[in-house]
Parts: C-alpha cells; structure tokens; sequence
C-alpha cells in the first residue's frame, strides 16, 4: 500500500493504493534446451481517494468494497486462457507451429493444474491483504485461542490472556501474568 497526496482542479487529495505482484512461470521446449518464461503483473489493483484530510474517515466505507471483490473462477480461467493464447501466440513466432503444438499435449494437465493452484493462490492472496488491511484500519491484532478460534483485541499489546469465563486482558508487560493473585485460571493467547 502506498499513500500519495496531489492537487487536481486546485483541490487537495489524498489516495492509497494498493496491489498484489503475482507472477507464472511457464516452461518453454526450445531446439536446444528448455527455458521459462516469467511472466508477471500486478493484480488487485484498487486506489482509495478522498479529499486531503478525509481519507482516514472514508476508510470504513472504502474497507466494505474493498472486502466485498470476489473473482469469479469461470471468469478468472478464460482470463487466463486468453493470457495462455497471447504468450502461444509469442512462442509461434519462435517456434515452429508443430513443436509448440506437441509440447501443449503434453503439457495441458499440467497448465491446468497451474492455473487452479494460480486461481486459489489469487484468492488466498486478496484474503490475506483483505484481512490485513482491515485489521490495520480497525486497529485489532489476531490472536488464536486454545480450542483454535480466533479472537480479535485491541492492537498495540504485548501479550493477552483468556479465562474459563471468556473474559480476556491485554498487557503492554512482558512478564505481566494475571494468574498471579486471582482466583481466575488464565492462559496466555497466541497471536495469529
């Protein structure tokens, strides 16, 4: 994420911009040898502007879109079917028509499975910055609780701690530990 500040028709503003580097490798059977292409791109290009000084107070509203993107599979798979057509079309000019034509057999379910691991690489990926950014603007940290769920707290702490009644305390001390003088049994959470 990058925030910029411009002026555009004498008015101030304020604009984050944020994206994702994804990138494929794709093996290519030359004369000679076999090399790859590396073919990359930013995706999940998305910028958020606001009038200087009002862009923090739109964040909610602009977290709500930004978390509600899904792609659609079908869409994404002849998204990169055309992409797979393009760089065909590159090889063609190198290669002759009946060597490429052979290494696509024998490759197909291999591209396949390439472009699925790509596709949920792609949705795990807008997850993770999704939920990172949200956490950032709200200003909570993950923390895993013993049977596994995941709670959120306040960030900005060193530690937090749960007790069999569900109430949890959060500490800025290294060595605080709240089972120390208290009737309670706590444990410490582990930060996600």
């Amino acid at each position: 994420m990058v925030r910029v500040e411009y002026k555009l028709d004498g008015k101030e503003y304020e604009e984050d911009i944020i994206g994702a580097k994804e990138s494929l490798k794709i093996p290519v059977r030359g004369m000679l040898q076999t090399f790859t292409n590396d073919n990359w791109s930013l995706s999940f290009l998305t910028a958020m502007r606001a009038e200087k000084g009002k862009l923090d107070a739109s964040s909610k509203a602009f977290r709500t879109m930004l978390s509600s993107i899904k792609l659609d599979e079908k869409w994404f798979n002849r998204y990169v079917q055309i992409v797979g057509l393009l760089i065909k079309a590159q090889m063609q000019s190198i290669h002759a028509a009946g060597e490429l034509s052979k290494l696509l057999a024998q490759t197909s379910d291999e591209i396949s499975a390439e472009r699925s691991k790509l596709y949920q690489g792609s949705q795990d990926s807008y997850d993770r910055v999704s939920e990172t950014f949200g956490d950032y603007m709200r200003d909570i940290d993950r923390y895993k609780d013993a049977d596994g769920s995941v709670v959120e707290l306040p960030s900005g702490y060193k530690n937090a701690w749960v007790n069999g009644l569900g109430d949890y305390v959060v500490s800025d001390t290294l060595d605080y530990n709240p089972n120390i003088g208290s009737n309670q049994h706590w444990q410490e959470l582990q930060r996600k």
